[in-house]
Order: C-alpha cells, then sequence, then structure tokens
C-alpha cells in the first residue's frame, strides 16, 4: 500500500496538470469563439488636454484602457488625441484642430469619448454637433468647481477628483508635534496660483499658533536652497509647480525629485503622481481610482444605459504614504490613519522568500524524482563554470586592452581589482595598488563627498557619473571622471563597485580657462558705456550686463529668458520680436529700434545691433548684442521732421496766399475808401472802430451795393491781422457742389476732377480775417460745418479724416433778411447767433443823399483820369437830380451812372444822360412772400432784355448781380425761360 502511493500522487499530478493544459489551451479558443459572437469592436475616444507623458494622463489612460478591456464583452478599439493646451493656447489652432479631427475621423462612429480635464471637456461642448453628434462623453477632472460654469446637457457624465488641503495638513501636524512653521510651496501657473489661493483661505484658521510662509514661482535652485536650510520642526506643503515665474515650465515629479533630497523637513502632497518621487504622502487624488471609475460608467454607457441615468460624481481622495519617507523621517506606521496605503514597501524576509521556502520544500519532496536531474545538472554547470573561467580570461583580456581606467573596489574604496591602464595613470604596480583606498589619492577636502558618493550608489543602486580631483604619486594634481555602479563581488560575499574613469584634466582647464574668459568678460561688459546682452540658440537671453540692469532697474533673474520683453513698448513688441526671431531662424545681423522702459519708468528710445555667435566647428551658439540710448537723437530727428512739416506748411499756405493775392490784384475795386459825412455813415465808422481791434465774429447788413465789403476791408485792415490778406469768398457765386471744396479744401482724388490737394479759404485765412460775403446764400447742408468752425476752430478736408486746426476771424455779409430766413428753416439758427455777435447795417444811398455830392466828385476825378477825361465841373441841377433818385441800386448804382456819364461827357463838364424818372410803386400782391417777389422781380427785368442775362444791356448788369450769381438765384427760385413764354401765350 506504501509503495503504490507516490506512484497515485505521480498520477493525480500529471492528470491535474493535463487538466490545466487543456484550459490555457482552451480558453483561447472559448474566447474567440465568444468574440465571434458578439458585435464588432466599440471605438472609444480618449481626448485629453495634455500630452500622454504627463503622469496624472498617463495614470487614468492606463486604468482606462485596462478597466475596460477587462469588463467589456466587445474588443475596444481606442483612439487619443491631446490638446497640449498646458504649453500652447488652444486659441493659436483651435480652427484647424476642429478641421483636422472633422476630416480624421468622418465616417468613423465613435461609441463613446473620455474627455480628461476642464479644457477638452469645453472644446467638446463646443463642437460637438460638429465633430461627434450624439456621442455620450464622460468627462475627468480633478475638481468639479474647474466645470461648474459649464452647461453639460443629458449626454455627459464624469467623474472628479476633490482637493482635501486641511485634511492633509492635520495629519501632518498629526505626525511632527509640536510644529512651528509650515512651508507652502507652488508655482505661477494659473493652476499653482489657484491652489495657494485655496491654501490660503483653509489654513487661515491654523495661523494663530503656527507661522505659515508661500514661496511662489521661485527658480528651482533659489527654492531648493530654501528648503534645505529649514528650520527645526518645519514641515513643506508642496502644491504644484508647474512653471516660475519666469515661465519655465515644468512637470511636478521631476521637482520633486531635486527637492526632496536635499529638503531639511518632510514634505506632504496633493495627488497620487508625487508618490515615488520621496515626499511623505497625505490626502492624496487617486487618478487610478478616477480612471477605474470613469471605466465602469464607461461600460455601463456601452451596455446601453443612457448618461443622464448615471449622475456626476465626485470621489474623495485616499491617505496614501511613502514606506520609504516614512522610514527617513522615523514616523511609525501605527500613528498613521485608520484605512491608509502604505506604497513602495521594503518585503519582509519571509514575504521576499516565502516562494522560495514552499519551492525548496517542493523540491525536497520531489528530490527523488529528479536525482537524475541533478546530475544532469551537475555536469551542466561543471561546464558552465569552465565556460565562466574561460569568459572571465576573455573578460580580463579585453579589460587590460582598454584604455580607459577600470578598478573594482569595496565601499570604504579599498581596491580589488584594476586594469594595466589604471597602473599605468597612477605610476603602481597590481599589487602595489590592490588592497589600498583609492580615496588616499583624493584630496581631503573631497574625500567625504567621495565617501557619500559610493555610500548613495550602495543605497539605491544605479549607475551614476563622478567627478573628482586626484593627486598622483609624483605630486601632480589632476580630474578623473568615473562612470560607477553596484557589482555582483567575486568571492559571492559582502557589496562591490566597479568604476571606469578617465582623465579629464585638460578638460577641466580648459573649463577654468574658459571660466576665468568669462569673468573678464563680464567685467569689461559691466564696465562698458553699452548696454550688451547674450541669447542662446533657443532664442532665450542668458546674459545682461550691468549697464542694461541699471538701465532698466531690474534684476537678472527678471531679465533672463524672455523677461526682457516685459520693458518694451507694447506698440513696438511685435515688431522687436518678429525681427528678433527672423534673424534667428536665418542666423544674420540684425538692426532694430524700439522703446524699452527705463528705470524712472520713462521709455526711452535704444538702437540694438545683433550678431550671431558660432564655434570653431562652425555650431550655431546664439547671438550677441548691444543697445544704446538714442532717445536724444529721436528727439531732435522728431522736431527736425515737425520743422520741415512746418516749413512746409507755411510754404504752402505763402503759396496759396499769394495766388490768391494775385486774383485780388485782378479786381477792380471802385471805392477805395468809404465816403460820406452823414450821420449814418459816421455811425457805421464809429462800429467799425469799436470792433477793428477785437477778434469778434462781425455780420455786415445792408442791401445790394451798399459797400458791405468796403466795410469788411476797413475792419479787417484796423484790426491785430491786418499784415495778414482778407480771403473773401462770395457764397453767392459758387454751386453747391464747389463751394465745400473752396471753402474747407480737398485731398487729391477726393472727387472726380481733384487732381492734386488743394487748401481751401479757411486754412488760407488761418491768422488772419475771411470774409464770408452772401453768407445767406450758403447751402444749409454745409452750415453745421461752418458752425463747428466758429465754435471749435477746426475742420476736415474733403476726402480726409484730419483734423485741421485754424485761427480765423470771421466777417460775414448779406443783404437778405436773416431772421426770416431762419423761420423759413433755411438758415440754422444756432449759426445765425453765432453770426450775429456784432451786427453792422449799412444804410442805402437813399437814407445819406448828403452824401451823394462828395461821392460823385470822387467818382468823376477818378473815372476822368482812368478814361482820359478832362471833367472839371459839375452841374448843380444834375447833383440836385442825383439826390431826388431813390437808388435802388445804391453806391454800386450811381458809381455806375457816374462812369457812363464821364463817357458820354465831350465838353470839361459833365453830361448825365440816365433818365432818373421815379417808378410808381407798383402794388404788390396780396399773400406774397419775399421769395415770390424776387422771383416775379427777376422774370420782369428779364423779360424787358429778351432773357439776355450777360452783356451791358443784360439783365445781370440791370440787377447789379454777378452773371454767375444771377443764374444761381434762377436755379433757386424756379426761373425757367421755355416755362415763362409758355404763361406767357396763355
Amino acid at each position: 500500500m506504501n509503495k503504490t502511493l507516490p506512484h497515485r500522487n505521480l498520477i493525480r499530478f500529471v492528470g491535474r496538470s493535463v487538466l490545466v493544459l487543456i484550459g490555457v489551451f482552451a480558453l483561447p479558443i472559448l474566447s474567440t469563439s465568444q468574440a465571434s459572437a458578439t458585435d464588432g469592436p466599440k471605438k472609444v475616444l480618449i481626448f485629453s488636454s495634455e500630452d500622454h507623458y504627463v503622469p496624472a494622463i498617463i495614470l487614468i489612460n492606463q486604468s482606462i484602457r485596462a478597466t475596460m478591456k477587462n469588463g467589456s464583452p466587445s474588443p475596444i478599439q481606442f483612439f487619443y488625441e491631446a490638446q497640449d493646451s498646458f504649453r500652447i493656447s488652444s486659441d493659436k489652432y483651435e480652427k484647424e484642430f476642429v478641421e483636422l479631427l472633422r476630416r480624421k475621423y468622418d465616417g468613423e462612429q465613435l461609441d463613446l469619448i473620455y474627455a480628461l480635464g476642464p479644457s477638452p471637456l469645453r472644446f467638446l461642448l463646443k463642437y460637438q454637433n460638429a465633430l461627434f453628434p450624439k456621442t455620450p462623453i464622460v468627462f475627468v477632472v480633478t475638481d468639479l468647481s474647474r466645470i461648474q460654469d459649464l452647461d453639460l446637457g443629458t449626454n455627459v457624465t464624469g467623474v472628479a477628483g476633490t482637493v482635501e488641503l486641511r485634511p492633509t495638513l492635520d495629519i501632518a501636524l498629526a505626525l511632527h508635534p509640536p510644529t512651528k512653521q509650515v512651508v507652502v510651496v507652488a508655482g505661477n501657473a494659473p493652476i499653482d496660483r489657484a491652489l495657494a489661493e485655496q491654501a490660503q483661505r483653509e489654513f487661515s484658521s491654523y495661523e494663530s499658533g503656527i507661522e505659515f510662509t508661500y514661496l511662489m514661482g521661485l527658480p528651482l535652485d533659489e527654492l531648493k536652497g530654501k528648503l534645505a536650510r529649514l528650520p527645526e520642526r518645519s514641515v513643506v506643503f508642496y502644491l504644484a509647480i508647474n512653471s516660475d515665474n519666469a515661465a519655465r515650465i515644468y512637470t511636478n515629479p521631476e521637482v520633486l525629485a531635486l527637492l526632496v533630497p536635499t529638503s531639511s523637513a518632510p514634505i506632504y502632497g496633493t495627488t497620487q503622481v508625487y508618490m515615488g518621487t520621496g515626499i511623505v504622502g497625505g490626502r492624496l487624488i487617486d487618478y487610478e481610482g478616477l480612471g477605474t471609475h470613469a471605466a465602469e460608467m464607461g461600460l455601463r454607457i456601452l451596455a446601453g444605459e443612457r448618461p443622464q441615468n448615471i449622475p456626476s460624481q465626485a470621489m474623495p481622495s485616499t491617505t496614501m504614504f511613502d514606506w520609504k519617507a516614512l522610514q527617513r523621517w522615523g514616523i511609525d506606521e501605527n500613528k498613521l490613519p485608520a484605512g491608509s496605503v502604505v506604497r513602495f514597501r521594503q518585503p519582509t524576509f519571509w514575504e521576499q522568500y516565502k516562494w522560495r521556502v514552499v519551492g525548496a520544500i517542493s523540491l525536497f519532496i520531489l528530490q527523488a524524482l529528479l536525482i537524475v536531474g541533478l546530475l544532469i545538472n551537475r555536469a551542466r554547470r561543471r561546464r558552465a563554470e569552465e565556460a565562466s573561467k574561460a569568459s572571465e580570461v576573455r573578460y580580463r583580456n579585453v579589460v587590460e586592452t582598454q584604455t580607459e581606467l577600470i578598478c573594482r573596489f569595496k565601499p570604504d574604496t579599498t581596491l580589488t581589482f584594476v586594469n594595466d591602464a589604471y597602473c599605468r595613470h597612477f605610476g603602481k604596480t597590481r599589487e602595489q595598488l590592490i588592497g589600498t583606498r583609492y580615496a588616499d589619492y583624493i584630496p581631503e577636502h573631497a574625500r567625504g563627498a567621495a565617501i557619500t558618493h559610493v555610500t548613495s550608489l550602495i543605497e539605491n543602486r544605479r549607475s551614476e557619473t563622478y567627478e573628482h580631483e586626484v593627486v598622483l604619486p609624483n605630486g601632480a594634481r589632476g580630474w578623473q571622471q568615473w562612470v560607477d555602479h553596484v557589482v555582483t563581488p567575486t568571492n559571492g560575499h559582502g557589496v562591490e563597485l566597479q568604476g571606469i574613469g578617465r582623465d579629464i584634466t585638460e578638460r577641466r582647464r580648459a573649463e577654468e580657462e574658459l571660466r576665468l574668459s568669462e569673468s573678464r568678460f563680464r567685467i569689461m561688459a559691466d564696465n562698458a558705456p553699452v548696454m550688451i546682452w547674450i541669447a542662446g540658440p533657443d532664442k532665450l537671453c542668458s546674459y545682461f550686463n550691468q549697464g542694461w540692469l541699471t538701465f532698466t532697474g531690474r534684476t537678472l533673474d527678471e531679465e533672463l529668458g524672455n523677461g526682457w520683453t516685459q520693458g518694451v513698448l507694447s506698440e513696438d513688441y511685435i515688431r522687436c520680436l518678429d525681427t528678433h526671431e527672423a534673424a534667428f531662424d536665418r542666423r544674420e545681423p540684425f538692426k532694430m529700434e524700439f522703446r524699452l522702459r527705463r528705470a524712472d519708468g520713462e521709455f526711452r528710445w535704444v538702437y540694438d545691433i545683433g550678431t550671431p555667435r558660432f564655434s570653431a566647428a562652425g555650431e550655431f551658439l546664439g547671438y550677441i548684442g548691444s543697445c544704446i540710448d538714442i532717445a536724444d537723437r529721436k528727439e531732435a530727428e522728431e522736431a527736425l521732421r515737425m520743422a520741415h512739416e512746418e516749413v512746409n506748411k507755411l510754404k504752402n499756405q505763402l503759396e496759396e496766399e499769394n495766388i490768391y493775392l494775385q486774383e485780388e490784384i485782378k479786381l477792380a475795386h471802385n471805392v477805395d475808401e468809404i465816403i460820406g459825412e452823414s450821420n449814418a455813415i459816421k455811425y457805421v465808422l464809429f462800429k467799425i472802430e469799436q470792433v477793428a481791434a477785437t477778434d469778434s465774429t462781425v455780420l455786415i447788413l445792408g442791401e445790394t451795393g451798399t459797400g458791405k465789403e468796403l466795410v469788411a476791408r476797413a475792419i479787417h485792415s484796423q484790426s491785430l491781422r491786418s499784415d495778414r490778406p482778407l480771403v473773401k469768398v462770395n457764397c453767392a457765386a459758387l454751386s453747391a457742389s464747389l463751394i465745400e471744396s473752396e471753402l474747407f479744401g480737398h485731398e487729391k482724388g477726393a472727387f472726380t476732377g481733384a487732381a492734386a490737394r488743394k487748401m481751401g479759404r479757411f486754412e488760407l485765412a488761418d491768422g488772419a480775417t475771411i470774409f464770408l460775403d452772401e453768407v445767406g446764400e450758403l447751402p444749409l447742408e454745409l452750415q453745421p460745418k461752418l458752425l463747428r468752425i466758429i465754435q471749435e476752430g477746426e475742420f476736415e478736408r474733403l476726402g480726409s479724416s484730419k483734423t485741421i486746426k485754424v485761427d480765423v476771424r470771421i466777417i460775414a455779409a448779406t443783404n437778405r433778411n436773416m431772421k426770416l430766413e431762419v423761420e423759413n428753416g433755411r438758415f440754422r439758427e444756432d449759426l445765425w447767433y453765432r453770426l450775429n455777435v456784432f451786427p453792422i447795417t449799412v444804410p442805402p444811398l437813399r437814407q445819406r443823399t448828403e452824401d451823394i455830392p462828395p461821392m460823385v466828385e470822387r467818382f468823376v476825378r477818378t473815372r476822368s483820369k482812368k478814361l482820359g477825361k478832362g471833367i472839371k465841373s459839375i452841374p448843380a441841377a444834375t447833383l440836385k437830380n442825383l439826390q431826388t433818385y431813390s437808388w435802388p441800386g445804391n453806391v454800386r448804382e450811381l458809381e455806375n451812372v457816374i462812369e457812363r456819364g464821364v463817357i458820354n461827357s465831350t465838353s470839361p463838364v459833365l453830361h448825365i444822360t440816365d433818365q432818373f424818372t421815379q417808378a410808381a410803386p407798383s402794388e404788390l400782391p396780396k399773400n406774397q412772400n419775399l421769395q415770390q417777389v424776387e422771383k416775379e422781380h427777376i422774370t420782369k427785368v428779364l423779360d424787358q432784355t429778351s432773357w439776355r442775362i450777360e452783356g451791358a444791356s443784360g439783365a445781370a448788369r440791370i440787377l447789379d448781380l454777378n452773371p454767375s450769381t444771377l443764374r444761381t438765384r434762377m436755379t433757386k427760385l424756379g426761373i425757367q425761360k421755355s416755362i415763362r413764354r409758355a404763361a406767357g401765350k396763355n
């Protein structure tokens, strides 16, 4: 019975093994058949805010993929897209990205979309209808508050983490009593600042008993130094550093890997991705849990459940600790909160070797069956040992022929093996070197660091490069570079390390010479009278001399990188960077001018010259440049430019004045001065004297031919502007389409026929006086522009948007009843009040008949001289007849009558041929306004002259009007020759 028992056990063992093998081989067949029975693969898009290298994204992505693959009855095909929104704003490429996704997934029917982060969720909600209509979305975010402003709709659900800062602080204070100082570390990215603000709110209740210090956005070297010098009873609370004040971008694990080893206080964190970097732990966001929970939601949706029936959830954080950090800071695991997860625990002997023990027992039970195998293995081992010896011989041959220094040593640096190159370098035999400590060849001040380096390699086994100074037996000093790592000892006991080194003495000397050269350069540069900068191949500035820093008033750290651009004036910023980057891309010298903020806040023009730098081998090293302050030169150039503009303006004005004066000289003025001794004319002269010395606007009223222009010239000649010309504009002599250009000027091409720019009369009259004759004829649409000039002294040329300022005194004249014009809506009331500042009414000739004799004498004398007549006397009867006539044409009519008399006189006595019969006053039709009366009168005169307008017997001569003025009035009143004749026939 006992003899058959082992055979039965063996049979059972073989039978069980066969069943296991059948199961192993049958499982793929069953899985294949099951998969073939289901539908096609489910298509799932994972849409992330960052690239897949970000640690948090890696954990969530892995959890989602693993959970869904294990829980889905159908195969799943995953797609992955990333915005990379942390480094580059999506606004820069959003439209192109949408078009790319549309084209990429055109025809692909996605079953589910995961949005990892707020940014992709916002993007998907914005463009879902255009890209993935009706596709369910499951979001994964670290905090629901970051998406609380979004309208998720019915087709979106998801899971969020919880940022729990206060519980982590409570845990830290409980594990480190009594803590006196808490140092909160954060970066300068928006999410970093948001976490810092949350910490300040949640930690405010602790500040009465604990000192809180916030280190925000510091460079890593400075932050590393501060954490290494913390006083006792301090705790560090690490929030996040995604970027610092210089806009340098980091990943948090790499930052913690630099800070933790040198920190003099334990560090606690906020998320799972910080685990393994050396932090103690805390109440951490569990990204693996978030991914698993999101995957479970996705499986429910793929199984047919609607997203609106799956409520969004906020998952609590998990209390986690790093076993190695607990050991480093002497924290007892029994004091950890209940339910805490301890990771990276080093196993006990049983945990580490239990399967070996079980295996040894199993081997002991089966040793009877394996004796043959052991014998075979012994033979194989013997052959392996022989091969190992041969391999060792080959290894030594290879090692001995190497030019690098190779050695093995114990933790106390005692040498156990050296190669020939090592012996030659130190000038000793192998027997002399083995057994000695290589640390003895290191200067005393550097030995401690070398021993620490060896200890660190033993505690954390890795390969590491190390450089140290060495003193050779002959007394010469040099430098060596070693790559050291822990190896299996030759005797199988203890710990040994192996190093491969080389002599770097010449390189270190070259580096020292370069350092001294750089030091001399910096001294020279800091004392140079110009601002000097240096940039690397990455276009970021790495140096500014003291001249630059003194000019800007900023520190070197603030200016490094792209920090210097903060001082560039916003108007010059884009142009400056474009020039800088374009030159870098072409690697050619550049010159540019821009405005840079000085230490006192003033923006100064600087002239910047940049030159590319190349190594001896032709490698591009970056740029070196210099700047000088050219603000004084720019001010001088600007002053010179303005002076040129002023000279050109005066030149143009003088040319226009010259043209205008030449035109004025061509005009015949029949009256040289105001003639008369009547009270009426004396009152006019008194008013002229009153207003002439001022700059007030004057409105001259009076009938046609009373001498309104003469009054205007008298006012100007007695004013302070008399050294400049009186610029005259007859508002009735120009058509509505031309008067605007005449008054305000026009630019080239402003209208058809505008072949060149023209100065207007107001611009010509700048500093002088302008006379607007017949101002009542000014078109209604131009009156606002005239009002603006009177009120504000500014206008724009036709076709130009540039405002021109002028200082012009305005004198206007009209023969119309302006109050009636205002009442009838033909003249603006506000403009009327602006013009009617100082009115002067010139009396008609019939109201000052006593002035007719002196006028006749003056007219006879001037016309006789002009026409070559010798008229010596004027009959009294003639003067009497002239004084009894009503003179509807006033002084102008009198002047014309005298001139005709001088022409007709053949003796020294004036002979007047005109018949001065007073026309019987015709009774005007009732209910007829002034415009109707004027129209009737002009029509009658035209009928008398057979509709001749110009010439000695034309209607314009009888009405004492300019022919163009008469035509304008006929058009305005609607007088036409054909209509009048038709009316006469009826």
